[in-house]
């Protein structure tokens, strides 16, 4: 006897943040006005993740060096315990 498929049900709700400037050169800056961002990853146009970063969960603002990156299109994703993802499309 197989074991019935679990479900989860997947909560989300509008949140409000920034990121600036953009396009931007040397310093990506990330205004996340709730606390438990676990880390920040940036994805390349290709869907490579290229960049990742642990965050304090009680600072407002991060920021990512990114002068070593290509210029192009990437997205941006905030990761928690509470929301799974959040995406932002950046020109750098």
């Amino acid at each position: 006897m197989s074991a019935a498929p679990r479900y989860f049900k997947l909560q989300t709700r509008e949140v409000s943040w920034k990121v600036y400037p953009n396009p931007a050169d040397e310093l990506l800056v990330i205004e996340y006005p709730l606390t438990g961002i676990g880390c920040i990853h940036l994805f390349n146009s290709t869907g490579q993740l290229v960049l990742i970063k642990k965050v304090n969960n009680e600072a407002v603002q991060h920021y990512l060096e990114i002068a070593d990156l290509p210029k192009g299109l990437y997205e941006i994703r905030l990761l928690n315990d509470t929301l799974a993802n959040l995406l932002r499309y950046l020109n750098l």
